[in-house]
């Protein structure tokens, strides 16, 4: 199991003393290891399988168990539209088909995997007793990845674009990875060794790199000049976010002590961190940021708080890219008959949009390249299915968009 992770968002926080955390009782009373927020879907990780909700929380999904021997799902990751789960001790799973069926994918990989990292369009794992692998070609088998990687322990690995950093197992030890160089090159995160110091965690803001580490949390931009950003008292499990006006860091006590810190994102690197709130009782493994919600996945099941409730107002995050096209949710759903989706395009193309059902079949093919006009465009799709849960893909300009779909 990873002892500190770090998780880098985008908001802007005040505090609030009398605010309360909630409890998402829809999901188990258990470990929950991980929390992830991407394209507006939120993937919680609990002991064998995933959980999804794409309406903030309100209600959720289950995946199918992904194995039951696996003790706890430590990170997950899409990539090239495949879902891989990273566990302690069983190694790695992929789903082609949004965890309705899973398969182990552990050859040539060490069991014991810390985290997933995408770089030049490769998919790298640190883990526990191997060092770091990279995905093969066949994408079922991996193959590692250590040229120049010194240590067999690597905690964290994260890219910022240009480059990919690595932790390795002490002294303050971190590797960069720059395909010019074709090999890993070692740095100590203080400029010196530190024996007993342990970068446990590294996550990448826009160009910036964090790394947790056992003295602070420390900066770069080029994996090889780090800054401390201020002391923190000692504990042995660290969570942090980057928002948008400050940083926030949530650190573990033992087994139920937790202290959140602030710092205006602006200040210089040793001003002291701020404690804004400190509660008992829990274990913080991992925390993420929705649109409305801060979270945080516990010892004893799945927690959130309004972003409301800090002073922030949604839209927390930076201003979105200039996309091409936008899909609203289906309507009605569950539906009956018909269905209607809405798709917002910037310029005239095509569509094609299918249903499979729960075993990954396709059951219907409503459209086949049809024209979209720039702008709106309200969709109509007859519905000849039996009651039951089906999965509906829309293909936009080479890439696919799967949403799920209820027949009563």
């Amino acid at each position: 199991m990873k002892i500190f992770y770090l998780l880098f968002l985008t908001i802007a926080i005040a505090t609030s003393a009398s605010a309360q955390w909630r409890k998402v009782e829809q999901l188990p009373a258990r470990d929950f290891y991980n929390i992830a927020y991407a394209n507006g879907t939120l993937y919680a990780g609990g002991s064998n399988r995933v959980y999804t909700s794409i309406n903030d929380g309100l209600t959720w999904d289950s995946s199918a168990i992904i194995s039951a021997d696996i003790p706890s799902v430590d990170d997950f990751i899409i990539f090239e539209n495949n879902w891989f789960v990273g566990t302690y001790g069983s190694g790695v799973y992929k789903s082609a088909n949004l965890g309705r069926s899973w398969q182990n994918i552990t050859t040539g990989i060490d069991s014991y995997i810390n985290e997933f990292c995408i770089f030049k369009g490769h998919l790298y794992a640190s883990t526990d007793n191997g060092g770091v692998y990279q995905l093969a070609e066949n994408k079922t088998s991996w193959r590692p990845f250590m040229n120049g990687f010194t240590w067999t322990t690597s905690s964290s690995i994260a890219s910022n674009g240009a480059l990919m950093v690595a932790s390795g197992g002490a002294n303050g030890s971190i590797f960069k990875y720059h395909e010019s160089a074709g090999q890993w090159q070692e740095h100590l995160v203080k400029g010196q060794l530190a024996p007993g110091m342990n970068v446990s965690d590294i996550v990448s803001v826009n160009d910036t790199l964090y790394a947790a580490t056992s003295a602070g949390v420390y900066s770069s931009t080029n994996g090889e000049n780090w800054t401390n950003t201020g002391q923190l008292k000692n504990g042995h499990h660290v969570v942090m976010a980057n928002l948008r006006q400050a940083i926030f860091a949530i650190v573990n006590y033992g087994l139920g002590d937790v202290t959140i810190y602030k710092k205006p994102k602006e200040a210089q690197p040793m001003q002291p961190w701020e404690i804004i709130e400190q509660h008992q009782n829990s274990f913080v493994y991992e925390t993420a940021v929705s649109q409305k919600n801060l979270w945080q996945a516990r010892l004893d099941g799945l927690y959130f708080r309004p972003l409301i409730e800090y002073g922030v107002t949604p839209p927390w995050d930076e201003p979105t890219p200039d996309i091409q096209f936008k899909i609203g949710k289906f309507f009605p759903n569950p539906t009956k008959q018909k269905f209607q989706v809405e798709i917002q395009v910037k310029e005239d193309i095509t569509t094609s949009l299918f249903i499979t059902n729960a075993a990954g079949q396709i059951v219907h093919y409503p459209f086949l390249q049809k024209p979209l006009k720039k702008g709106a465009n309200l969709l109509t799709i007859d519905n000849p299915l039996p009651a039951g849960i089906y999965y509906v893909t829309i293909e936009l300009e080479g890439k696919k968009y799967t949403r799920k779909l209820v027949v009563i």
